[in-house]
């Protein structure tokens, strides 16, 4: 089985869930083009991809879509952004089998944000599977005093480990029933990758275990031009090797500022997709020391100032989008099947089944009014979750 995994920085964690996948499917083949701090349309780099190519596609960018659209000034959920999301699923799910994974971030996991529950309806109209993670972790506070660890997007890796075990046992019992949807539209021509600056000029490449990486190095003053009609929504950049504003000039003549106020370090990369607040189509970028306006705006991840070197911008591809129907937002809407939600349902009784055995077997081994309190947990359990014996 060849599986590709379009991920935030939950699907880089050493010991996270795509660990646990990797115990349960060990005979599989794994590509990972996840990038952390960026928001799913980030993935719209590869909308031009040959998905055949793939078995099964993992998409998790909820986190970061919640934390861009809901606690990002100046950012917004826009129909924009929820149309390049649709086109982006039922481009992948046009040609291969698609997982699309509901992490949500601490703040939104007592209550699903709109970000969430979107997602998991567009999963269902896209014939998708839909994870629900935040059902998974409220099982497992029976067992843990917190499901998240000290970062607010990421569940404690220990239980992300085992949920993607379990997640990866499901795959295996049911891929031969899950269906792509071939009636999804391939809307790859949509979509356009420039990566033109990339073949002239100082020209910087990086590579670690996880992936490879090039930019154009440009400095103050350094104009790059920008052909195409589509729409600009953001590009690549390397976050780590980055400290400037620059300045966009649309092909109305209004020039947007973009502050790319990166901590840089003394070496390494770290690929973080730009995107921008508005999209428009787009003439030049141009590398700028200051900016002494207000800015509504600022992308994750940046410190809000500039530090004291030379302004400095590494530049990856620009990401362009276009679409003759980008008000249709009819997938978002919610059906009743529930067909989608086969492989998290498998999930779910395997994690409830792991849960309602160790408050058991806590029960067996206690006394006095420890064992009184398990009892009644153990009640509380069996009914929220409704199990149907306490074994």
């Amino acid at each position: 089985m060849n599986i590709l995994i379009l991920g935030t920085s939950n699907s880089i964690l050493k010991n996270g869930y795509v660990s646990g996948l990797k115990r349960a499917l060990p005979n599989a083949s794994w590509t990972s083009l996840s990038s952390g701090a960026s928001p799913g349309i980030q993935f719209s780099k590869y909308a031009k991809m040959d998905f055949t190519s793939y078995d099964l596609v993992v998409l998790d960018s909820v986190p970061n879509d919640e934390q861009y659209a809901l606690q990002t000034p100046g950012y917004s959920y826009s129909n924009q952004n929820k149309r390049i999301l649709l086109e982006v699923v039922s481009t992948i799910s046009s040609q291969t089998k698609l997982i699309v994974l509901g992490i949500a971030i601490r703040d939104f996991f007592a209550k699903p944000s709109a970000i969430y529950t979107d997602r998991e309806n567009l999963a269902n109209n896209m014939g998708a599977q839909f994870i629900d993670f935040s059902s998974l972790l409220k099982v497992y506070q029976y067992l843990y005093d917190d499901v998240y660890s000290n970062h607010p997007a990421h569940p404690k890796d220990e239980i992300s480990n085992k949920i993607g075990y379990y997640l990866g046992v499901a795959i295996s019992h049911h891929y031969d029933h899950i269906t792509n949807r071939a009636e999804c539209v391939d809307y790859s021509k949509n979509f356009e990758i420039v990566s033109t600056h990339l073949n002239e000029g100082e020209i910087r490449n990086y590579k670690n275990s996880l992936t490879e990486a090039q930019y154009l190095e440009c400095e103050k003053g350094h104009t790059v031009s920008i052909s195409t009609q589509k729409k600009l929504i953001g590009f690549f950049v390397n976050g780590f090797q980055t400290n400037t504003f620059i300045q966009l000039t649309a092909d109305n003549g209004a020039v947007l500022t973009v502050p790319l106020l990166y901590k840089r370090m003394e070496k390494g990369f770290l690929n973080l997709f730009a995107p921008l607040a508005t999209f428009q189509t787009i003439k030049t970028l141009t590398v700028v020391d200051q900016y002494e306006g207000v800015l509504q705006f600022k992308p994750r991840m940046t410190t809000g100032k500039r530090d004291i070197h030379t302004p400095k911008l590494q530049l990856g591809s620009f990401i362009h989008w276009d679409s003759e129907d980008e008000s249709n937002l009819t997938a978002y809407n919610k059906v009743s099947n529930s067909n989608h939600l086969v492989l998290s349902d498998t999930v779910k009784n395997s994690v409830t089944d792991e849960v309602l055995k160790a408050i058991q077997a806590s029960y067996t081994q206690s006394s006095g009014l420890t064992k009184i309190r398990y009892f009644f947990k153990l009640l509380r359990f069996k009914h929220r979750f409704k199990v149907t014996s306490l074994k």
